[in-house]
């Protein structure tokens, strides 16, 4: 199993899979567009991944 800084990668999708929906909904509450959100959303769980 592969390590992402402090945390694996399965630690990694169980925090995806559990926070996704709330992310994306704070998100789209500022930006109000769908593909602004995705992107914001995604760069959201990258920066998890690189603080570790």
């Amino acid at each position: 199993m592969s390590k992402t800084l402090l945390r694996t990668d399965k630690e990694i999708t169980e925090l995806f899979t559990r926070h996704k929906i709330t992310v994306w909904r704070v998100c789209f509450a500022y930006l109000k567009s769908s593909s602004d959100t995705e992107d914001a959303v995604q760069e959201t769980f990258i920066r998890l991944i690189r603080t570790g």
